[in-house]
């Protein structure tokens, strides 16, 4: 990664620390686990994934080219997290037995449930 793309994560990064009230390594795992499509805080990110891609492409700064890709990503992002969302919705549907022995599965490490 370029220094000039870290330094536009960090900028996102220290945006979300300011937005949510957390501080900046929490902000920056959840930048990081947004990129994995994962985490509680995926659309605060996405959101300012979008809002930073626009600031840099209205600017005409050289890094118009890597804010068009962040927000082609914050939108691949957002519609992937659709879909999983929805495929675990049928699967829910499907398969209530499962669900079930998961939520047990959970519990017994005390992993957090939704």
């Amino acid at each position: 990664m370029t220094p000039e793309q870290q330094r536009v994560l960090d900028t996102i990064a220290f945006r979300l620390a300011a937005r949510l009230g957390i501080d900046r390594a929490e902000a920056r795992i959840a930048v990081e686990d947004a990129a994995d499509r994962r985490g509680p805080h995926l659309a605060e990110v996405d959101a300012e994934f979008r809002a930073v891609a626009a600031e840099l492409a209205a600017a005409g700064q050289p890094a118009a080219r890597f804010a068009a890709a962040l927000h082609r990503a914050a939108r691949r992002s957002v519609r992937d997290a659709v879909r999983e969302r929805e495929r675990g919705k049928r699967f829910v549907a499907r398969h209530p037995d499962l669900v079930a022995l998961d939520h047990r599965l959970d519990r017994l490490y005390e992993r957090p449930t939704s």
